[in-house]
């Protein structure tokens, strides 16, 4: 090929037609321009392709992330909506004055200092390598953005919550009769009665 485009050009220059030559160069350039512009293009497909095939494994990624948050999140609620319920009955059972004191509680409950921690391997990957923007979607990208700090908020009101649990009903009294010790009577007399 390149043999050919040498012999062409030498005849028209020896040939003296300067105007053949310079149309000839000038188609030449074009070709040239052409191949880059079809190289370029190419190049930028194979791009797009790699792009669209990271963001659908960063998307994948994210749901299975998000999938198993949600669940480990809907244990934690479980949890919690029972040591509620508990803590509920304890604290009614501790103010009802009609319940035989046989019935009332005897110990304090675990004040539940499970907390939920999720995991973000890949959202914090995106944000923090900035391959985010390589997300198209844009109200995608907006709401990953702030959900750290969804998330933050969240866990700070667990932590207050849980520290609330433990100083202050953690040490909400457990009722026990005060008992007279009497060496002749085998059945105790409280001295404290409602």
């Amino acid at each position: 090929m390149i043999r050919f485009i040498r012999r062409t050009r030498r005849k028209l220059l020896e040939s003296g037609r300067v105007s053949r030559y310079l149309a000839y160069a000038s188609g030449e350039i074009v070709l040239v321009m052409i191949g880059i512009l079809l190289a370029l293009q190419v190049n930028n497909w194979n791009e797009s392709r790699k792009n669209k095939k990271a963001e659908l494994k960063a998307l994948t990624d994210l749901h299975t992330e998000f999938v198993n948050n949600r669940a480990t999140f809907q244990d934690h609620l479980h949890y919690k909506n029972e040591k509620e319920l508990q803590w509920s009955e304890f604290i009614h059972q501790l103010s009802d004055k009609t319940l035989p004191e046989g019935t009332r509680p005897k110990r304090r409950i675990d004040p539940g200092s499970v907390t939920w921690n999720p995991s973000f391997g890949t959202l914090n990957s995106l944000l923090h390598s900035g391959n985010i923007d390589n997300l198209e979607n844009d109200s995608l990208k907006i709401a990953l953005t702030h959900w750290e700090g969804l998330l933050d908020d969240f866990l700070e009101d667990e932590r207050i919550h849980l520290d609330f649990t433990r100083n202050r009903l953690s040490t909400y009294p457990v009722p026990r009769p005060l008992l007279e010790i009497d060496g002749n009577k085998r059945t105790p007399h409280y001295l404290f009665q409602d």
